[in-house]
């Protein structure tokens, strides 16, 4: 069921870049009308509203009210004005059909949402699936007791790793991971490379990248981490996520071996309540935004 549930994702993840390419290809401006691309209202534009010259003719009155009826969650104050912008412009950019078939552009952006809303389904399934396996072999359901780590993630682990003993050391396991860099050899050096070896299974590199990604927001001691490979080494963001993934490896594996709910501790030991260890890292290990921009420019 992992490589399933492997495949599953890795279609969707596919999915989603063909569909915000085809946005960007097509109309341009329209993809940053939403800051999700892909929330309910998102959806309803590429899957019914994607065609320029038929939104022309409905108007952005009536768009308004079908973007109104699209979800239950309130919808920002301009929106309509924006979505409507954007594929002006892109009939001002193409024409009518002279340039672009929309017709058949609309007809493909249909299939790619319905096709991803179906996979959505099957992977939702398969998670339920995964999920009751997963407390039948593992009933303290301590894994999930690690920030970052939840209901999703936790079978996925639980499933790949599945005996922690045969485990000698954390850094057997890590190597395991493929989340260690690799060894530079050559005539004049010998030492570790920059790149990680991936020599693991990649589902398990994917779930601690996603983990310590929720984790650096609850964790001090991962914060501290990801803050000083950004603020101090100067990582761009994936690049520090990937260096906290391997301490996310570490404390799977502990907890998986001892059984033990996992405790979130200060950097300097103290043990923390969820609320307690958020405030210190607001006030102490949040990345500057200016930080964040300046690193962003670089190549």
């Amino acid at each position: 069921m992992i490589r399933q549930h492997e495949k599953l994702t890795m279609s969707i993840s596919n999915r989603k870049r063909r569909i915000q390419d085809l946005v960007t290809f097509a109309v341009p401006l329209l993809l940053d009308c939403f800051e999700d691309p892909f929330t309910l209202r998102a959806r309803l534009v590429f899957k019914k509203y994607f065609h320029p010259a038929r939104v022309k003719q409905l108007g952005v009155r009536r768009l308004a009210s079908a973007l109104l009826k699209g979800s239950d969650k309130p919808m920002h104050a301009g929106l309509d004005e924006q979505v409507y912008a954007a594929l002006m412009d892109a009939y001002e950019l193409y024409g009518e059909q002279e340039f672009l078939d929309f017709d058949a552009l609309s007809d493909e952006m249909t299939h790619e949402i319905e096709m991803l809303e179906q996979e959505e389904k099957l992977l939702q399934m398969l998670n339920e699936k995964i999920y009751a396996l997963y407390e039948h072999l593992h009933p303290s359901r301590n894994l999930e007791t690690i920030p970052g780590i939840g209901k999703t993630l936790a079978p996925v682990m639980f499933a790949i790793i599945s005996n922690p003993g045969r485990f000698s050391s954390t850094e057997g396991f890590r190597s395991f991971t493929g989340m260690i860099p690799g060894r530079s050899e050559s005539g004049l050096m010998e030492g570790k490379g920059g790149k990680m070896t991936k020599a693991g299974p990649p589902s398990i590199r994917r779930a601690l990248y996603l983990a310590a990604d929720v984790a650096r927001q609850w964790d001090p001691q991962i914060a501290k981490h990801y803050y000083e490979q950004m603020v101090l080494k100067g990582n761009q963001h994936v690049k520090a996520t990937c260096a906290i993934a391997t301490k996310m490896a570490s404390r799977v594996l502990r907890v998986l071996k001892e059984d033990v709910p996992y405790e979130i501790r200060d950097v300097d030991g103290t043990v923390l309540t969820r609320q307690e260890a958020r405030q210190t890292i607001v006030e102490n290990w949040m990345v500057p935004d200016t930080v964040r921009k300046r690193l962003r420019k670089k190549k």
